[in-house]
């Protein structure tokens, strides 16, 4: 069977558990990574659990070619952490 080139393949949804402190707000951060990440175009996020120094959250970002890589990068900048990809869509586009 021949082995077909993943190039193509996009990820257009993610799902994603985040732990982050109090600061910066869900609002700020969520606003953070929509402007700083080309291919994204809509996140929508909600706090899950408020522990006394953090927050879990969960973020659902939709996009034409999502960057998982650079989203842990801009996560770490503001002290937040990647707990889980817990559900993602990736298309594959023909030219």
């Amino acid at each position: 069977m021949a082995q077909r080139s993943n190039n193509n393949a996009k990820v257009k949804y993610l799902v994603l558990d985040v732990l982050k402190p109090h600061r910066p707000s869900i609002v700020d951060l969520t606003r953070e990574l929509v402007i700083r990440l080309p291919g994204v175009t809509k996140i929508s996020t909600s706090i899950v659990e408020i522990d006394q120094d953090t927050e879990s959250i969960k973020m659902e970002i939709y996009g034409n070619d999502v960057k998982v890589e650079e989203i842990k990068r801009i996560l770490r900048e503001y002290g937040a952490s990647l707990h889980s990809i817990d559900a993602v869509t990736i298309e594959e586009e023909w030219s």
